[in-house]
């Protein structure tokens, strides 16, 4: 091993928030094919950015979710969950605590038709293609600004995903949540406090399935209309390179992308990240990009939109984890 390798192993050790004692009990409740430790997060996320978490732990259902929330808890350790990480830049120091991902029982569509609508039982680790293939089926056009977004539902019900005119919330009865406590909670619309990318779910909690209710259309009409969301999408963002999605919020009666390419941005590159040619609301990893120079870029346009306009742009994007720390190797 390398002594650049060996110091990294060393810091990651002294820095770590989860006891060995406790990295057993953890593996005890989801099983040891199911946890693991010291896992690049550059493999759980689209940005392909970020260090090492302590531990990551795949739940395989609602019993050993309970379980493990339960022992975070107790013992007091940073828990974050992650679900095709695709509203998160992890920091290149990696994250000091357990990653909770979710097991195929927490994926699923079951429809239960009410008239004019539908009822969606819907599992958190759904991916939203799925569901959207679903809406294709059923004729759920109301759904349509979902098309082409990556990422799972938990994560489209924690972020309230959508365009700027409609939302996932719009939609939403209730959500099923697991709290630090370990107890399943089922959670109305009304007290999830939705707004535009916002939500007030309970700290620490894990979503685990949502209902929704959404109007049956003609399924010609619903396939009509995600296909050109879809396309629009295609048209206009850099999707065939890895990224978040959109990094900042569109702030109140204006575009986040257009300020940004206003203030002279639109291409700016700074290493492999770069804030793209085609839609400057996405900073793009040209391939071995860090999560230092990605929160640089995001630094960047954020003070020149300020200069320029006044207006304070807002992260829509999730930053978690530690900076690395900096190592002069004298090997």
């Amino acid at each position: 091993m390398s002594s650049q390798k060996h110091w990294r192993k060393l810091l990651i050790e002294e820095r770590r928030h989860v006891d060995p004692a406790v990295v057993d009990v953890l593996r005890e409740i989801v099983g040891p094919e199911h946890l693991r430790e010291h896992e690049p997060l550059s493999g759980l996320t689209t940005w392909r950015t970020g260090g090492p978490a302590d531990v990551v732990v795949r739940v395989p259902d609602l019993d050993a979710l309970s379980k493990v929330q339960q022992v975070i808890a107790s013992n007091r350790i940073p828990s974050v969950v992650l679900g095709r990480g695709s509203n998160v830049l992890v920091q290149d120091g990696g994250f000091r605590g357990v990653v909770i991902t979710l097991g195929p029982k927490f994926s699923g569509i079951d429809v239960e038709p009410l008239g004019d609508s539908d009822r969606i039982h819907v599992g958190a680790a759904t991916p939203l293609g799925q569901l959207i293939k679903a809406a294709r089926q059923h004729g759920w056009r109301s759904l349509a600004p979902l098309g082409g977004t990556p990422g799972t539902v938990g994560g489209a019900l924690r972020m309230n995903a959508g365009d700027r005119h409609t939302w996932i919330g719009q939609f939403v009865e209730s959500v099923d949540i697991v709290k630090r406590d370990g107890k399943l909670t089922t959670v109305p619309v009304e007290r999830i406090g939705y707004g535009y990318r916002h939500s007030q779910f309970p700290p620490g909690s894990v979503i685990v399935s949502g209902i929704l209710q959404v109007e049956r259309d003609d399924p010609s009409l619903a396939r009509q209309a995600i296909d050109e969301h879809i396309a629009r999408r295609k048209a206009t963002q850099p999707l065939n390179l890895p990224s978040c999605g959109s990094v900042f919020r569109n702030p109140e009666n204006g575009s986040a992308g257009e300020l940004i390419e206003r203030a002279g941005l639109k291409g700016v590159r700074l290493h492999a990240a770069q804030i793209s040619e085609q839609h400057a609301n996405f900073i793009v990893n040209l391939g071995g990009a860090t999560a230092r120079d990605i929160l640089a870029l995001i630094r960047l346009a954020r003070q020149k939109v300020y200069e320029e306009t006044g207006i304070r742009l807002e992260e829509e994007v999730r930053i978690i984890g530690d900076p690395a720390e900096e190592h002069d190797d004298e090997d």
